[in-house]
């Protein structure tokens, strides 16, 4: 990860956080690591002109991450986010509504690891396209130890 271009983020163990984001980041990485028993909400706001971003959460035993997005950006960009469910017990739910206009090309490439076990995953997208742009969504769920205890769900529209 370039260090000029990227920011690290540690939460604690046994805290619950809230992390507010919008289209004006500063930085294009990040990194974000969610402490054993923590809980984190990410609320991502675009509303104007967003660039291209990529994030990588890290989540400790008993962790969760519950990241809701909603793009109505001007733009067109690359967002990549990189869950990794190390813990045991850990969870990850991600949700994203996106509109497109003009020609705009939006692509989100969202991965769960999940290296834990009884580790569970969720992700919904939504998105509307109009005039010429383009919104692609992928997704996928790595199981690194597979076991009935793991359970990735995904869904898009």
């Amino acid at each position: 990860m370039d260090k000029e271009n990227s920011k690290q983020i540690i939460l604690k163990e046994n805290t619950d956080k809230e992390l507010y984001l919008s289209d004006f980041l500063p930085f294009e990485n990040y990194l974000i690591t969610v402490g054993k028993n923590s809980n984190l909400k990410v609320r991502f706001a675009a509303l104007e002109n967003l660039e291209s971003k990529k994030i990588k959460i890290i989540a400790k035993e008993n962790s969760s991450i519950d990241f809701v997005m909603a793009d109505f950006s001007n733009s067109s960009f690359d967002f990549n986010l990189l869950v990794k469910l190390e813990g045991n017990g850990s969870n990850a739910e991600f949700r994203l509504s996106s509109l497109s206009k003009n020609d705009d090309i939006k692509k989100f490439d969202i991965s769960f690891i999940h290296e834990g076990l009884h580790s569970t995953s969720l992700m919904e997208n939504y998105g509307v396209g109009t005039d010429s742009s383009k919104i692609t969504f992928k997704g996928v769920s790595h199981i690194l130890n597979i076991r009935v205890e793991t359970i990735p769900t995904m869904y898009g529209q």
